[in-house]
């Protein structure tokens, strides 16, 4: 039988799983509610391995439970539903009947209230799904809760028994033998014949199984998602590479042993004794002949990357390259307005002003350029009669060639010659003013903020640095707008060159370095094993201002490892495979009622009281086989 199939099954399953079977089948339609949904869950959680902080006890599944959901008994006969008060807009004081041998067809249209009583016959009998029993929402004010009198018969009774039930109270036992089917739960399967029937109980409780299931693997690879992006984070950077803490981050890692939070706690253990021994280490080791020869190099590196840069500004911006900035500009100055004047006069009577003007010698110089993008040799505008004009391509009349010469003849004399070589010098040198780098103030004070740090008198020396790179940044942004407005009056000046002196601290510091480094080769050893009892306190100390985070990063780890397989639960296609079995099982134990029912058709005795043909129905073959004899 089905049932005893199941039975073996389950007892195959894990506790938890057994245990889920049996609240399936205590349920109501076998659909779990959310407290056994959550009772369940953490039953899986803790035969994961994880921390529930509870003792799960798990009760298994029995052939006690399955023959609970398999109600056998007395025969029990629906006879009537009604009256039915505070149901929907069903019209009070009527009574909807059935026959108490033999078939009852409802019909109506649509709105009339077939639906409302199957509700109330899912909601009071025996039903695999079951609605609401709502009041008329076209009332104001709470809704009380349906009434219902309920007629039924049961075997032996001479009578009906009738009972007045209110939604919300358990109801009559009796009735509970009753199974209601609908299209929302009648649990259908096709054979392979295309024949369809009733999906037995066995099968429905197995199926809800394998639903929650799923329900659950859905649940735990949405948290197994969520996990992934948090273990993405990259863990507190800063400790040293060789270092106890390192070590232990580097199991902190999905495939590997995990360490404990005890060892995570233990490696972050501060105290006020460690605090004072790392205070008189750093005190120590920071008169180290190997770090004060480290320092040495390393301001001498960015002192020696600024003197290239103040060389430049003194080369750039020095008062004899401001007084030729100047003398260009005052010579291009003389010179444009020398070509302007004779412009004026050469071209006072032709039809367009400004001719000979710097609007038009830009527009003329491109006319020339444009020309030579077709014509290489040409170093003139074509300016023959008869020549086609550059820009408007008609031959050119004698007015037109007389006048481009004069145009060619003014572009080519010496006065426009002087404009153009003294613009052209002009802005050679104002380029070369705008292209000289000069470093950042800020940039500068944080690059030596080690070098100001070592005494009073270098501390003074960053000053004089900061402060000269600070002026020469003005002093460039003056002298180019002062080129074009022949202000040079306004232009900041330049302190003394700061060149030999930095020069001089550079070679100050190289010899120091030298001198630290001879030293650092005494009593190397010692100094090694209090760098590395220093390192192993500063990472203490870190990891103790940071435990917190590392901690929960090991517990999302561990949530991950156990996460992982339960997400991926392979119990569910055995629990397909099972439940397609129990069809098959179904399917075989119809095709030998249909054979059952055949002899017992043939059956001459009165067997008109079979009212239960499943139960009594091999009673019928045999007093078939004696009527035979």
């Amino acid at each position: 039988m089905a049932h005893e199939d199941l039975v073996r099954w389950a007892e195959k399953q894990p506790d938890w799983a057994r245990d889920a079977l049996r609240r399936h089948a205590q349920a109501p339609n076998f659909e779990l509610d959310q407290t056994d949904k959550a009772a369940v869950e953490e039953r899986v959680r803790a035969a994961a391995g994880m921390s529930t902080g509870t003792v799960c006890d798990n009760v298994a599944f029995t052939d006690d439970d399955l023959k609970g959901v398999i109600q056998t008994g007395p025969r029990t006969v629906l006879c009537s539903l009604g009256p039915i008060s505070h149901l929907a807009r069903l019209a009070e004081n009527q009574t909807l009947r059935f026959a108490i041998d033999g078939i009852t067809l409802i019909y109506g249209d649509n709105g009339t209230g077939k639906s409302g009583y199957c509700r109330v016959a899912k909601k009071v009998c025996r039903s695999l799904t079951s609605e609401d029993l709502l009041g008329n929402i076209f009332e104001a004010g709470t809704k009380p809760p349906a009434e219902v009198t309920i007629r039924y018969l049961c075997d032996g009774d001479a009578k009906p028994r009738q009972v007045k039930w209110q939604d919300g109270t358990a109801p009559p036992q009796e009735i509970g033998n009753i199974s209601i089917f609908d299209s929302r739960n009648a649990r259908l399967y096709v054979d392979d014949e295309n024949k369809i029937g009733f999906l037995p109980a066995e099968v429905a409780l197995l199926q809800r199984h394998a639903t929650h299931r799923g329900e659950m693997g859905t649940a735990f690879r949405a948290e197994l998602k969520t996990l992934a992006a948090h273990l993405r984070v990259p863990l507190p950077a800063g400790y040293s590479p060789d270092g106890k803490v390192s070590a232990l981050f580097a199991r902190l890692q999905q495939k590997t042993a995990l360490p404990t939070e005890a060892e995570l706690r233990d490696a972050a253990v501060w105290t006020q004794k460690d605090e004072d021994e790392l205070g008189a280490l750093e005190h120590a080791l920071a008169e180290d002949p190997k770090v004060l020869a480290d320092r040495c190099r390393r301001i001498a590196s960015v002192l020696t990357s600024y003197l290239a840069d103040l060389r430049a500004i003194d080369d750039t911006l020095s008062v004899k390259s401001a007084s030729e900035i100047a003398n260009l500009t005052e010579r291009s100055h003389t010179s444009v307005t020398a070509a302007s004047l004779a412009a004026k006069d050469r071209f006072k009577s032709e039809p367009l002003p400004g001719v000979g003007q710097a609007a038009w010698r830009l527009m003329y110089d491109y006319a020339e350029k444009y020309v030579q993008t077709f014509s290489p040799e040409a170093k003139n505008l074509p300016a023959a009669t008869g020549d086609k004009c550059a820009l408007c391509q008609q031959p050119l009349q004698q007015e037109g060639s007389a006048r481009l010469q004069r145009f060619a003849a003014f572009v080519s004399d010496e006065a426009a010659r002087a404009a153009d070589e003294a613009q052209a010098a002009l802005k050679s040198a104002v380029s070369g003013i705008e292209g000289l780098s000069i470093p950042v103030s800020k940039d500068v004070e944080r690059a030596l903020a080690e070098y100001g740090q070592l005494n009073e008198s270098s501390k003074s020396r960053a000053a004089i640095i900061i402060t000269f790179f600070g002026n020469a940044r003005k002093r460039q942004t003056d002298l180019v707008a002062a080129a074009k407005s022949n202000a040079f009056d306004k232009v900041t000046q330049l302190p003394t060159s700061i060149v030999s002196s930095v020069a001089s601290e550079i070679q100050s510091l190289e010899s120091q370095k030298g001198k630290f480094e001879a030293a650092s080769k005494l009593n190397s050893a010692k100094r090694l094993t209090e760098r590395n009892r220093l390192n192993e306190l500063k990472d203490r100390k870190k990891l103790s201002q940071e435990i917190e985070s590392v901690v929960l990063r090991l517990s999302d780890l561990e949530m991950a490892v156990h996460h992982r397989p339960i997400a991926q639960d392979r119990q569910i296609e055995a629990v397909a495979v099972e439940c397609h079995e129990l069809r098959l099982e179904s399917r075989n134990f119809l095709n030998e009622c249909s054979n059952e029912f055949f002899l017992w058709s043939l059956c001459n005795a009165r067997c008109t009281e079979c009212i239960d043909f499943p139960m009594r129905l091999r009673a019928c073959r045999d007093q078939s086989a004696d009527a035979d004899d």
